[in-house]
């Protein structure tokens, strides 16, 4: 089995120390340590909020159809009719 290189890289932004890192050639960004900078005391909250957007929720499907077109589901529908059943996400009233 071959590991493969993971780059890690620090930057900071607007005094945020926010963790890059670089995997088969594609770029990613710690979103936790973007959220720093919203709420640095409890970052996962400014994620779960972003998470329940509208404008995210589209993007999510849109990007599971995206998939969905690129595999072959002919051959394997009975796993297609499996995955419906299983919601992808779901939203929670808060309070």
């Amino acid at each position: 089995m071959v590991k493969k290189l993971i780059k890690k890289l620090k930057i900071t932004v607007k005094g945020i120390e926010i963790i890059t890192f670089i995997k088969n050639n594609s770029d990613y960004v710690s979103l936790t340590d973007i959220a720093r900078y919203k709420n640095p005391g409890f970052p996962a909250d400014v994620v779960k909020n972003w998470m329940r957007t509208r404008s995210t929720i589209d993007f999510l499907g849109l990007w599971e159809n995206y998939i969905i077109s690129i595999l072959n589901w002919s051959n394997s529908t009975s796993l297609k009719m499996k995955l419906e059943l299983i919601p992808l996400f779901c939203l929670l009233k808060n309070g």
